[in-house]
């Protein structure tokens, strides 16, 4: 399992021995390589920990939904179609980096970690065509809810927790719990202004397109 439980961390910060071990143990794994010859696509498979498994399910299914999300926006207008999917590619760049790392750590090697991305990005076609073929029906606005609820169980469910967990590891291993307290913020604050932004730019500025 590639995170910590509330337990361990808590542990490792009051000095407990369990949570030392699990989390030097837990940032200790290989170097991160790219693919190369040796990678066989269907090679340790069975080694692959249950973790690596949900991780690709999860965003094989966040690709869907961005997929129906995006092709509902372009529906409504080009302008706010792009500016959605180009919300998603920000985002979903920077995600596989770390589904990347997370895979690997995990069991999978540097090729099927690659691969698995590449199919999971995938679902973002299916995911479009089935937006397309709703918003054709005049029904975009059940793909919206669906898309809001899910990125929001995404942010408070998933993101959340991983910031917590990388403040407990900065204040264990650095010391100083003033740094992640500050780039967290400033990057939940850059994310807002930009959200802001792109609202302004969709609904205040007249669109010819």
């Amino acid at each position: 399992h590639g995170s910590l439980s509330r337990t361990e961390i808590s542990d490792a910060l009051t000095g407990g021995k369990a949570g030392l071990v699990n989390l030097q143990s837990d940032v200790r794994c290989d170097k991160v390589r790219l693919p190369r010859k040796g990678d066989f696509t269907l090679k340790g498979l069975k080694q692959v920990k249950r973790y690596a498994w949900l991780v690709l399910l999860q965003n094989a299914f966040a690709t869907f939904c961005a997929g129906m999300v995006i092709a509902a926006s372009f529906y409504i207008s080009l302008a706010e179609g792009i500016i959605i999917a180009f919300s998603f590619i920000w985002q979903e760049a920077l995600h596989r980096c770390g589904d990347y790392i997370t895979l690997i750590k995990n069991g999978v090697n540097p090729l099927q970690s690659m691969f698995f991305i590449f199919f999971s990005s995938v679902m973002v076609l299916p995911g479009a065509i089935l937006g397309m073929y709703i918003s054709f029906a005049h029904q975009e606005q059940w793909i919206f809810a669906l898309g809001c609820g899910y990125f929001m169980y995404n942010s408070f469910g998933i993101v959340l927790p991983e910031l917590d967990e990388a403040e407990a590891r900065s204040v264990y291993f650095e010391g100083n719990p003033m740094k992640p307290f500050v780039l967290q913020n400033s990057g939940l604050a850059v994310g807002f202004i930009i959200c802001a932004v792109f609202a302004y730019v969709e609904f205040e500025i007249d669109w010819k397109w």
